[in-house]
């Protein structure tokens, strides 16, 4: 959902929300132990729209990491299921 709600902020290049949204998942990438590419993706995100420059490649890191982080919600999706049962 951030993610989705980063790419809408940057059509309409509201660096703030990216920002916003980038803190907001940064806990989660720490606490799931996600490996570092996606947590150096992250930080290149918020610090590009931190920086309110560099459009384009803010939108490759953002296309990137949500490329990444759909190989790995099946695997989260299966551990979790994994420890309900």
């Amino acid at each position: 959902i951030a993610i989705s709600s980063m790419k809408k902020a940057l059509d309409s290049d509201k660096y703030f929300e990216i920002y916003k949204n980038g803190i907001k998942i940064k806990p989660s990438f720490q606490m799931l132990g996600l490996h570092s590419n996606y947590s150096l993706k992250l930080e290149e995100i918020l610090s590009l729209a931190n920086a309110m420059n560099e459009k384009e490649k803010l939108i490759d890191f953002i296309k990137d990491l949500e490329k990444e982080m759909k190989k790995v919600y099946p695997e989260l999706e299966k551990e979790l299921q994994e420890l309900q049962s």
